[in-house]
């Protein structure tokens, strides 16, 4: 209903990272949601690192990476990304 509270999720593993140098212009992908961010944690896991990015919202964003990938990016805490994602990706949860 019109002005019910939601909070919205993010499947991490449709969430892209990019060099800010590197990244697709905004009307250059169907990703169309982008921020700008700040790596402020990640973890390397066995299979897939997890990295988290804040870009200034109340929790950070999570984006699942191969390690490949991570080390492509040259990812570590303090790195500036852009976070890309598809409105597909995200789910509203109504908030009592």
């Amino acid at each position: 209903t019109v002005d019910s509270r939601v909070q919205v999720g993010i499947r991490s593993d449709a969430v892209t990272l990019h060099a800010p140098a590197d990244s697709p212009p905004a009307d250059g992908t169907s990703a169309r949601n982008r921020f700008e961010g700040t790596v402020v944690d990640l973890d390397r896991g066995t299979a897939v690192a997890s990295v988290e990015v804040d870009v200034g919202g109340p929790a950070p964003l999570v984006a699942l990476l191969t390690h490949e990938s991570l080390d492509r990016l040259s990812l570590e805490p303090g790195a500036s990304v852009v976070v890309t994602f598809k409105a597909t990706a995200t789910r509203a949860i109504a908030v009592e």
